[in-house]
């Protein structure tokens, strides 16, 4: 969008024929009041004449000035719809157990631009979906951290959708905040997982997760959170798409997709080649559970799902698997990881790693790997290190590990050096320390690693704050942030 700047230097027409009518209108004052001064003085009918004339000249020249026509007006210079003031809301944050202040992302601010336009285009009223994946460990399996953030950017920017569900519960504590999800028939099910259940082929997707059977009438599925009058207020009660990850491949089955128990289509899983598949259904914007059926009896491995809505908003994809680290990255097979990133098409992406740290002095050679595959696939979406959370020594000792701040000061380096964007989780928790704070105040297990949902949700708000903090500066000092030629 072609803006017209009306500041200092600007040249318009309009305002040169304003200067000039002024500086007219000022001769033409000046000569009738310093004619009639002098006829105070001395009333000769030869100054009377002359104020009769300059008085003459004085409406004359305001006459053409009001004949004048108005300049034809600028087509270009259209206005921007403002950026809602949700979006720029200060996400509130606790200063009670965590009383440090929450560090800044760090990092070349011009990573962040791409997002924080598209974020500006949505509090402005495009119709788009802004993404952001975050990987994690077992203090990702709960969605706790991850759905304080959903909570909190979905306020500002608008309820997208839940996002990405894995197709499998690999362990009990598995969850989505806002969302129910499972599968029938759970004996009939295997489970695979980069930690716990590996498999030999390595095709376990872009979440690390996956799950098959063979059993017909097996089902996973996933639906929106019931509506109530207590939380109306809260995401995740309408979608009005949803996307199923699987896999193509020789003898792999085939499946039927249900909403609300009506079939909408069958799909066949079975090719000569193997790769991810997707299969997508739409459906009017509310509340709806979605299906993946088995129908004969080989074996169709499912990813996940992914729930969105057809409205300007955000999104968060929690994407936590137990004990994970930056070696199991890349025990992924690259090129359906590959092909599944390119289809959620991320905005951000984000890595909350480090605690689980079986070969310290080997994470540096596997960030750099991981992040080598995550950039061929996605090479223009910002990639963010987080330092790990604080951790006891064990889960008898209060005392914190001292392996987390070297962890943590490593990731800042190879931040900088692969120019990466950085934020410090470690130290917005509170540093040396904070996890003896959270688990006396019944904010984390008495195993001194995991973060209960009223933790979680603090830990998710700081760094919630911190983003719209930044976006805040950013279209501050940028006013067209978001504006196009749609909008």
């Amino acid at each position: 969008m072609r803006r017209t700047e009306g500041g200092a230097g600007a040249f318009r027409y309009g305002d040169i024929r304003a200067e000039h009518t002024s500086f007219a209108g000022f001769l033409g004052l000046s000569c009738v009041f310093t004619t009639l001064w002098i006829v105070r003085r001395d009333s000769s009918s030869i100054w009377i004449s002359l104020a009769a004339i300059c008085a003459s000249v004085l409406v004359a020249g305001s006459a053409r000035a009001d004949d004048e026509p108005e300049p034809e007006p600028d087509v270009d210079a259209v206005s921007c719809p403002p950026i809602s003031r949700d979006a720029t809301t200060e996400v509130a944050f606790d200063t009670k157990v965590v009383k440090s202040p929450i560090p800044e992302i760090d990092g070349d601010a011009q990573l962040l631009a791409p997002l924080y336009e598209k974020l500006a285009r949505v509090a402005r009223g495009s119709n788009e979906r802004v993404r952001i994946a975050v990987y994690g460990d077992s203090n990702m399996t709960t969605d706790f951290i991850t759905g304080s953030m959903r909570r909190e950017l979905q306020a500002r920017f608008g309820d997208g959708g839940h996002g990405f569900v894995a197709a499998v519960r690999p362990w009990p504590w598995y969850q989505h905040v806002d969302v129910l999800h499972g599968v029938t028939k759970e004996g009939t099910w295997r489970v695979m997982a980069t930690s716990t259940a590996p498999i030999k082929d390595r095709l376990y997707g872009f979440a690390n997760m996956a799950g098959e059977s063979g059993e017909p009438n097996a089902r996973t599925w996933v639906m929106t959170r019931p509506e109530s009058d207590k939380d109306k207020t809260l995401p995740g009660t309408r979608a009005s798409s949803a996307e199923i990850f699987f896999l193509k491949r020789p003898a792999g089955g085939s499946f039927s997709v249900l909403v609300d128990g009506q079939k909408t289509e069958d799909v066949v899983a079975s090719q000569r080649t193997t790769e991810a598949g997707f299969v997508h259904a739409t459906f009017p914007d509310g509340p709806h559970k979605v299906e993946a059926v088995v129908k004969n009896g080989h074996r169709v491995r499912f990813f996940g799902f992914a729930l969105e809505r057809d409205v300007p908003g955000i999104v968060v994809d929690s994407l936590g698997t137990g004990a994970l680290n930056y070696e199991q990255l890349g025990r992924v097979e690259e090129t359906t990881r590959g092909a599944m990133l390119k289809e959620r098409n991320y905005d951000l992406i984000i890595f909350l790693l480090g605690t689980n740290m079986w070969a310290p002095d080997m994470h540096e050679k596997w960030v750099k790997t991981a992040i080598a595959s995550f950039r061929t696939a996605l090479p223009t979406t910002p990639l963010m290190l987080m330092s790990p959370p604080d951790v006891g020594k064990n889960n008898k000792d209060w005392e914190s590990d001292p392996r987390i701040e070297v962890m943590a000061k490593l990731f800042h380096d190879i931040a900088r050096s692969e120019h990466l964007l950085y934020w410090d989780f470690w130290k917005a928790m509170g540093g040396k320390g904070s996890m003896k704070r959270f688990a006396k105040n019944n904010i984390a297990l008495r195993d001194f690693v995991h973060l209960t949902w009223k933790g979680g949700g603090i830990m998710g708000r700081r760094f919630s704050h911190e983003l719209v903090r930044s976006f805040t500066a950013y279209v501050s000092d940028h006013p067209e942030a978001g504006c196009t030629e749609e909008n």
